[in-house]
């Protein structure tokens, strides 16, 4: 099974298993290499690719070890400032699979220092989307009403499966349907005119009954 694009997610049910002969080392890099500019103030989340229970987690800024956790499939960079510029990379290993350490591919992130940050007030506040889990559709709530909104979704390798164009309504909600999206972990991206939201998304068959 070694030579291919298989996260821990799709490895553990065959090491837990107990087959003698396993050979599943080494796999591709996870994900693709991003290179996006930011403004300061926005928020920012960078996905590992894996998942499993058995995983933990090592992220580095710049080749250094900035967090390290059992629980951190995803970096969050909350307030981003000049200081958050740089290359992030994930190291992942298994205990089940300790013959493999999975590696995230970077995500280059350069600031916009030349914004003021006071025409871009509004990427201090976030996104919410509810239920999350979800399993039929989402509401997504805005923090400004009446803006143009692109939605796109993104699976865990980083290909876009949804594409929409919205016109806000007065309450700012937006209503979006999941079908034709199988169980997993998502990234929804909302754009306006003037901001750039990402927050996570996981979808399975029952919502959030799970």
């Amino acid at each position: 099974m070694e030579n291919n694009k298989l996260t821990f997610e799709h490895l553990e049910s065959h090491a837990q298993a107990g087959y003698m002969w396993f050979d599943y080392s080494p796999q591709a890099n996870m994900l693709e290499e991003i290179d996006t500019t930011l403004v300061p103030g926005s928020n920012y989340c960078i996905y590992s690719g894996t998942g499993g229970e058995f995983t933990n987690y090592e992220w580095y800024k710049n080749n250094e070890l900035i967090f390290e956790s059992p629980e951190a499939d995803t970096l969050f960079l909350e307030n981003i400032t000049y200081s958050d510029t740089g290359v992030y990379i994930c190291h992942a290993q298994n205990s089940l699979l300790n013959l493999l350490n999975l590696h995230r591919n970077p995500v280059h992130i350069t600031i916009d220092t030349g914004t003021n940050i006071a025409d871009f007030y509004n990427l201090q506040k976030s996104i919410t989307i509810y239920p999350n889990p979800a399993s039929e559709e989402i509401t997504v709530v805005m923090p400004f009403e009446s803006e143009p909104v692109n939605l796109k979704i993104f699976d865990s390798e980083g290909q876009c499966v949804l594409t929409k164009r919205y016109i806000q309504s007065n309450n700012s909600q937006i209503a979006v349907g999941m079908q034709g999206l199988i169980p997993g972990i998502y990234f929804l991206q909302a754009q306006t005119e003037n901001s750039n939201y990402t927050t996570k998304l996981i979808i399975n068959n029952r919502g959030t009954d799970r």
